[in-house]
């Protein structure tokens, strides 16, 4: 999706659902803000939304999600938690594995929060601690 007329793309990484569900929420959201704020332009969103990193699950993670969590926290201080954050994170680091960004300068990752979804998980974390 297009940010307005700047030249930025927006791109989600669905952890639950699919794309299609989530591109039609975005557009669904827009629409009821458009028509509650007026001072809001009234633009056509096209949301792009990348669902391969769902999971196994809501709430449930792979064990490379929280080898993931662990790595990033020790080598830059970045907590991701296995419900969201971390998945969505798997999901961008797999596509730039994989070339989708090749033509891309700069990504930035939208880190949303999350890190209560942690205490639930301890003893996963433990073990890709090990």
């Amino acid at each position: 999706m297009k940010l307005f007329d700047l030249p930025v793309s927006v791109v989600g990484y669905a952890v639950c659902d699919d794309a299609a569900w989530f591109n039609r929420r975005v557009e669904s959201d827009w629409a009821a803000s458009v028509e509650r704020w007026s001072q809001l332009p009234d633009i056509t969103l096209e949301p792009e939304t990348r669902d391969h990193s769902v999971g196994p699950g809501y709430g449930l993670a792979k064990s490379s999600t929280y080898e993931l969590i662990v790595e990033l926290a020790r080598l830059e201080g970045i907590v991701l938690d296995p419900v969201y954050t971390a998945k969505a994170f798997e999901g961008l680091i797999h596509d730039i594995d994989a070339g989708h960004y090749d033509q891309v300068d700069d990504i930035i990752f939208m880190h949303t929060g999350g890190v209560f979804g942690l205490f639930s998980h301890q003893l996963e974390l433990g073990r890709a601690m090990s």
